[in-house]
Order: C-alpha cells, then sequence, then structure tokens
C-alpha cells in the first residue's frame, strides 16, 4: 500500500490529505474524500516519476507519492 498527497485541485480544496491506495491508477474508480464528498476518477495520468493527475469532467487532482 502507497500513500498520496494531494497537492494541488481544482478549487484548492483538500490540500494535504492522504490517500491510501494500491495503485496510483484509479481510472474509473469512486474515491470517498469526505463522508460527504465522492470524488469519481475518469482519468489518471502520470506526470512524473511520482506525480499523478486524477480528473472527471469538472475536477481535477494532482498527487504525489510520499514515504
Amino acid at each position: 500500500m502507497k500513500n498520496y498527497q494531494v497537492i494541488k485541485t481544482t478549487d484548492n480544496q483538500f490540500l494535504g490529505l492522504v490517500i491510501k491506495s494500491d495503485t496510483a491508477y484509479m481510472d474509473n474508480t469512486d474515491l470517498q474524500i469526505t463522508e460527504s464528498v465522492v470524488f469519481h476518477i475518469q482519468k489518471t495520468e502520470k506526470i512524473s516519476e511520482k506525480t499523478y493527475k486524477h480528473s472527471n469532467a469538472h475536477y481535477i487532482a494532482i498527487v504525489e507519492e510520499i514515504d
């Protein structure tokens, strides 16, 4: 399991949030952010060695793998 920290979003919310996942690629996945917020990831792109961009038609979240 790896940890991915949110470093940038469309509206600058959820910065610093840590997501635990077995994989960085979460295409067509619903990610529970808070009790009331679910982010439906349609596409994941690798930006650099440890940085990934998750997006859908309305929202973008950039995450970085952390130790």
